[in-house]
């Protein structure tokens, strides 16, 4: 476990230093009205994006089976993406007109999204076999790569004056390269499929598609709550935030490794983790504290500089939803607890849709405390019932 974590560690310092420069370069571009709504398709983007993480999960789950890879399995488990990636595609396509105005963005920028969650699919499928497979240092380099790529193409078309749309297209372009990758690497193409029973797909995807939507819900509603302007503010903080919340959900892979092959061991590595994660959360918001401010200022400029009060409260206000999100993804190995995660699930969006939030402190109260009550159900089932 200390190697892979190594691996992952240094993968997640490189591609969201990485990616917080790119970040802070568009944010400077864009302004702070106009990177809030980039900041909602790009969050709608990865929120429906990461239904693709039903594909690492089943790879892993279902490609191992007594130590042994089923490379029968993992051919089928292709092909699905390949159709559920379509039937989205289309699915965009036709509420185009009802989701620009929904979230209220320019429909423009959807047409290309569809295309951009194809390839996430069809690269979610080879990473889960790349992490089956425990390649984790391979797995790294695949996704520190692909980001470098995405931040020199998101350069290159801003430079041009494309703005939101060349982020869009940057990001399929650096999609498909590593796709093709992918597929040089895992290799296996070709040979006999073995189908999966839909009562065991069907099982695995129920308790994986909750996870991204719980991730990326605040940003998705903030230009329906919020002026433009602060819906940018609250965006610019929620990015950083959101590394925080990506280390945590990034290290706890290799626990989840772990629950898969030996599932008597939940309780335990749970309880590790939440240690591990209430320690470094406390490490890091003594940093921000300390020297955020002027990191903060630098980084995105004096026209975001009252989002920092809002960054000042946003990982304490998350950390009951990153620990949520941990016994979530355990949930997908030990299936015991899906019926209180989609009553979750509903409660979380129910709020962002009824609730008047006057200003985002009351926003990340909301989030607080809603995430609390069910990370407090969630800790009560699993100490009650397993052994």
């Amino acid at each position: 476990m200390i190697k892979n974590s190594f691996f992952l560690s240094s993968m997640f310092v490189y591609i969201n230093t990485l990616g917080y420069i790119l970040h802070v370069i568009i944010s400077r571009i864009l302004g702070p009205e106009k990177y809030g709504e980039f900041m909602v398709i790009y969050s709608f983007m990865l929120a429906i994006g990461f239904l693709s993480t039903v594909y690492p999960n089943l790879t892993i789950k279902m490609v191992i089976e007594d130590g042994n890879i089923r490379y029968d399995i993992f051919r089928f488990i292709r092909l699905t993406s390949v159709g559920i990636g379509f039937l989205l595609w289309v699915f965009i396509l036709i509420n185009s007109e009802f989701l620009a105005n929904f979230l209220r963005i320019e429909k423009e920028y959807l047409l290309i999204i569809p295309f951009i969650w194809f390839l996430i699919f069809l690269n979610s499928v080879e990473k889960g076999f790349l992490q089956a497979k425990e390649r984790f240092g391979m797995y790294s380099l695949i996704n520190s790569f692909e980001l470098t790529i995405r931040f020199f193409l998101v350069l290159f078309f801003l430079y041009l004056g494309y703005e939101i749309w060349g982020i869009m297209f940057a990001t399929l372009s650096a999609l498909l390269i590593s796709f093709i990758l992918l597929l040089l690497i895992n290799k296996n193409l070709f040979g006999n499929i073995k189908p999966i029973s839909f009562k065991k797909f069907s099982i695995t995807v129920l308790t994986t598609i909750p996870t991204g939507l719980f991730i990326y819900a605040d940003d998705i509603f903030i230009r329906r709550i919020f002026d433009s302007k602060t819906a940018g503010l609250y965006a610019s903080a929620s990015i950083v935030g959101k590394a925080f919340t990506w280390f945590c959900i990034t290290i706890f892979s290799v626990y989840f490794i772990k629950i898969v092959k030996d599932s008597t061991a939940y309780k335990n590595l749970v309880f590790r983790y939440f240690v591990f994660i209430l320690s470094v959360s406390l490490l890091t918001e003594i940093l921000i504290l300390t020297f955020g401010k002027e990191i903060f200022t630098f980084l995105f400029g004096y026209k975001f500089i009252n989002a920092f009060d809002y960054l000042k409260v946003y990982i304490p206000s998350n950390i009951p939803l990153i620990l949520s999100v941990a016994i979530i993804t355990a949930n997908i190995s030990i299936e015991k607890l899906t019926k209180y995660v989609y009553l979750h699930l509903f409660c979380y969006y129910a709020g962002f849709l009824v609730f008047d939030f006057i200003t985002p402190y009351h926003y990340l109260l909301y989030i607080f405390l809603l995430n609390s009550i069910f990370l407090s159900i969630y800790c009560f089932k699993i100490f009650k019932n397993f052994s």
